[in-house]
């Protein structure tokens, strides 16, 4: 089944609306009348599918039937007004009741007005809320509500009868991702991957949750061949609860998707029976397991379901099994006490066996093991009580936390696992759990020790310290299953209390010496982290702090590695690609995880110029004063992260723009290069532009530059330009605004300047020697909120070229004109080199240019004298000619008769802007038409004006 033939039952509805009899009359658009097609609520983004409801929208049923989509139907059109422009929306379907379109994706408004027109009048306008981005997904009743339009990987659709398995890929359809990479015209279909028309990715990370558990996207883009239809292919989640539909959400910058969609799907769990709690304890016995709760575990009376599941774990921890594998469901988030369970052991053990407790809601959280009692055929181990408000209360009250974002309930998930061991590192500050079978000894041995040295850093170098920390720290070594399998490592759950909160380490990377070097590496980066938490007063999850503690995480990586050169990989990347300094600055708002945490790992480069500046301490400094904070009911942060820096280095300005400095020159860090100007690898430049001796005005480029931002820039040098060529650069903007140029010829860097002004001579030599210029834009605006924007203008302008005519061989102006309608050449031409030769030069200066001349002849009958002057003004561009004026006067003389023939002239507003492309046969030639039509202020021919005169064309050719 094509995919065509497989989706074309989701646009049916766009094209084709209930039949209404046919209306005229002026569109009538009532309030709400404008929704989005998916759920038809007003969430509504660029590029969305929308759907536009009223009366006598059009005088009949009609229907696009080709693409791009056209934007009148039936004589129906809708009009988006933004600002000062008006749209014209791409349309499916027109009817006299409903409209199907597309709303534009170059929207710039956060509001705009929809309005429809017909061949009877334009309805009113109806004003809507444009989001960025608005997820909206299909469903099979067309409401919104209910299944969700999804299809297995052949193209059939996931259905009760046909679930999704876990593990398996699906493709899902929306619509209201907002602008994608490469962009497209509105109505214009989707690219199909080929070289001609490369898939349209969106632009912002898309993350879906099914049943509650994070699913891994592949792929989020607009539907190949499709209008304003989103695809997303994700893989189902291998620890799906239960068997039939589940929550399906898909979200994207903060925003989710509706509710009441849901997904068909099988699990490997299956329940096996449940028992009610509540606050004076229970039991839930089922199978071979076995939960216990003390008095005050649940507030109220709570149904708890214990869960078997079917098959591996997919994992290398499956051949360790000694148990069966459990999970409970419907406890809540917190407990007030400790539980009690039981496990029956498959295979008799003798030792080294542990609980391997793991928590499925917060898949990304860790594990844990637990060293049991053995009773018998069980394993009998307690679980410590989760309680948010109980969690912290051994910490200091400057430092007391709130507990981590929790997820709605706990599904803890229990197996009995054996082969295990556990080594005390030398300062006993940590236990290591591991899997011989998936480490060496000697291996755990180095990741200890690197944990030693890094607790000893974090307290004398950075100068922070562990305050009522409980000892020693859980570190598991274990290899990393479902959606884990690529990370190296990650903070373990707070469950059991902040203070209690260890770390794992995914031993399935280690593979060769260089990864044993990284590994080492990732255990001091969470160990920062696991100490960063003892000074945050709010959430990691929703934490304002998330990308400063990334960095600084990201920061230490150095500090602790044996190599001079280090430069984390994760900040090479973020440099060279550019989030982490152009698309945002450096206060980097809450939103989705992994872009908090790309710009968190750029920042780490902006961390180590900060503490070059100020200090190893200062970036301990900066992490202490989250622990500063406002309210008694409801606690916030005093200091934002970049108001922390402020108040450590005293002029965050002064440090951002030393760093974007340190970074044009590849020196943030001493022996190794985090970036590359373009020309080699690295940065993306959002401006290149080729400028040849062409004059067309000042180039310029508007820049909404956010605090603390930069912004790179090439310009291509032509080598065929005249001697002495200058270039000018330069910005307008807050003064805070600062240009950094260099001239590059890989790897030769030289600086041309800074400052406001950037001029660069002779950039004809340069280009011969194959230079160009690279220059960065740095916004250095550093006041507190620092998450506004400043206007700046990048202007570069090329010297104008009539400064390089110093003298010319050829000067010459010619009109042709019309009067009163009826054409008739005027013959007027001042040629100075053909009528004085050489010795009566065009005389130039930078606006103006003049010649003033005459010439006598002797003949046998008479004498001839022609005399001739012409000048001109020039915009300071040199881009337009201002006035032009000139005469010509030629006298005869034979015996007692005078002949005098003369012409002048005075224009004004020649036209332009206009070019003066090269040509001729030499290097330098140079010549030009000036348009039409001239403003004519005096014209005589012989001391008589000419009147008027109707579109005059003035031809000058200046040779040099």
């Amino acid at each position: 089944m094509s995919c065509y033939s497989a989706i074309r039952f989701l646009v049916v509805f766009l094209l084709f609306a209930a039949l209404l009899p046919a209306q005229s009359g002026v569109p009538v658009l009532p309030s709400g009348g404008v929704t989005n097609a998916a759920d038809y609520s007003r969430d509504l983004a660029p590029g969305m599918i929308i759907t536009v409801w009223g009366t006598n929208l059009a005088p009949k049923a009609a229907a696009a039937t080709a693409v791009p989509l056209p934007t009148s139907l039936e004589g129906t059109s809708v009009e988006v007004i933004d600002g000062s422009r008006t749209l014209n929306a791409p349309l499916f379907y027109v009817s006299p009741g409903q409209i199907n379109a597309q709303l534009p994706f170059d929207l710039t408004g956060a509001t705009v007005k929809v309005r429809v027109k017909n061949a009877a009048g334009a309805s009113g306008t109806e004003t809507v809320t444009v989001l960025p981005r608005a997820p909206r997904l299909f469903t099979k009743t067309m409401d919104g509500k209910g299944e969700a339009i999804a299809l297995h990987a052949n193209f059939t659709p996931v259905s009760a009868a046909s679930p999704a398995s876990p593990g398996e890929v699906l493709i899902l359809f929306l619509t209201g991702l907002g602008a994608v990479d490469p962009s497209l015209a509105a109505g214009a279909p989707g690219g199909d991957g080929s070289a001609a028309k490369p898939l349209n990715l969106v632009t912002s990370a898309i993350s879906v949750m099914v049943g509650g558990q994070a699913a891994k996207v592949q792929f989020a883009g607009l539907a190949p061949y499709f209008v304003g239809l989103y695809q997303v292919n994700f893989q189902v989640p291998a620890e799906i609860l239960n068997t039939g539909a589940q929550a399906l959400t898909v979200s994207t910058a903060g925003r989710d998707s509706q509710g009441n969609v849901t997904l068909a799907c099988k699990s490997n769990w299956q329940a096996l029976g449940s028992s009610t709690i509540d606050s004076g304890g229970g039991t839930v016995q089922a199978g071979g397991f076995t939960v216990s709760a003390r008095t005050f575990v649940v507030p109220s009376p709570t149904t708890v379901t214990v869960l078997q599941r079917n098959g591996a774990l997919g994992s290398l921890l499956d051949e360790d099994l000694a148990s069966d594998v459990f999970a409970l469901s419907g406890l809540p988030a917190t407990t007030g006490n400790r539980m009690t369970v039981r496990l029956a052991m498959k295979r008799p053990v003798s030792g080294g066996v542990f609980v391997h407790v793991s928590n499925l809601a917060a898949p990304v959280a860790g594990a844990t093991l637990l060293a049991p009692t053995i009773e018998g055929n069980e394993l009998v181990v307690t679980i410590p009580a989760v309680n948010a408000a109980t969690s912290s209360q051994l910490l200091p009250a400057a430092l007391k936390p709130v507990a981590d974002a929790q997820p709605a309930g706990l599904l803890p998930m229990f197996a009995a696992i054996v082969g295990w061991q556990n080594m005390m590192s030398d300062s006993g500050k940590f236990v290591l759990y591991y899997r011989p079978k998936a480490i060496q000894y000697a291996q755990v041995q180095q990741i200890a020790a690197a944990l030693d040295d890094a607790n000893a850093k974090l307290q004398q170098r950075v100068g922070l310290n562990w305050p009522a920390r409980s000892w020693p720290m859980r570190v598991m070594l274990y290899p990393f299953f479902g959606n884990a399998t690529q990370r190296w490592g990650e903070e373990g759950d707070m469950d059991a209390g902040i203070q209690e909160q260890g770390l794992s380490l995914n031993t399935a990377r280690i593979v060769t010496d260089a990864d044993l070097e990284t590994m080492k590496l990732t255990a001091g980066h969470e160990l920062f982290h696991v100490m960063q938490n003892l000074y945050s007063v709010q959430p990691r999850g929703a934490n304002a702090w998330l990308w400063l503690l990334e960095a600084a995480s990201t920061w230490f990586e150095r500090m602790l590695s044996t190599d001079p050169n280090y430069v984390a990989q994760t900040t090479q990347d973020n440099i060279a690609n550019n989030p982490f300094l152009f698309n945002e600055g450096l206060e980097y708002p809450p939103g989705d995880a992994g872009l908090v945490q790309d710009h968190g790992y750029g920042a780490a480069a902006f961390l180590q110029t900060f503490s070059d500046r100020h200090g190893e301490k200062s970036v301990g400094d900066v992490i202490r004063r989250m622990s500063d904070y406002t309210g008694l009911v409801f606690r916030s942060f005093a200091y934002s992260p970049v108001q922390a820096l402020q108040l450590v280095g005293s002029d965050v300005g002064a440090d951002w723009r030393e760093f974007c400095r340190r970074l044009t020159t590849s020196t943030v860090y001493p022996l190794k290069a985090p970036i590359s100007w373009p020309g080699a690898q690295g940065f993306k430049v959002f401006f290149n532009r080729s400028f040849t001796p062409s004059i067309s005005g000042p180039v310029t480029a508007d820049w909404n530059a956010p605090d603390l931002s930069a912004w790179p820039f090439a310009v291509e040098l032509d080598a065929s330009w005249p001697a002495a060529t200058k270039l000018t650069l330069s910005i307008s903007g807050p003064s805070e605004a600062e240009l950094i140029v260099y001239k590059r010829r890989f790897p030769e860097l030289t600086l041309v300047g800074t400052g406001g002004v950037v001029q660069f001579d002779k950039a004809e030599e340069a280009a011969k020697n194959g230079y160009k210029l690279v220059a960065m834009i740095v916004n250095g605006h550093a006041y507190a909120p620092y998450n506004t924007t400043s206007p700046i203008r990048l202007t570069i302008t090329l010297d104008n070229i009539f400064a390089h005519l110093v003298t010319t061989k050829l000067a010459q102006v010619s009109f042709d004109s019309s009067t009163l309608g009826r054409w008739y050449s005027l013959p007027l031409s001042l040629n100075n080199t053909r009528d004085f030769g050489a010795n009566c030069p065009l005389k130039w200066s930078k606006t103006s240019f003049s010649f003033d001349c005459s010439t006598t002849a002797t003949y046998p009958k008479g004498v001839d004298t022609i005399t001739a002057s012409m000048a001109g003004t020039l915009s300071p561009d040199g881009s337009q000619v201002l006035t032009l004026s000139g005469n010509r006067v030629h006298t005869y003389t034979e015996g007692s008769i005078t002949t005098v023939d003369s012409y002048s002239f005075s224009v004004r507003n020649l036209g332009g802007p206009h070019a003066w492309p090269q040509g001729g046969q030499a290097d330098d030639v140079y010549y030009g038409t000036i348009g039409t039509p001239a403003d004519v202020v005096d014209f005589q021919v012989n001391g008589k004006s000419v009147m008027p005169l109707a579109n005059p064309t003035a031809r000058v050719y200046l040779l040099h």
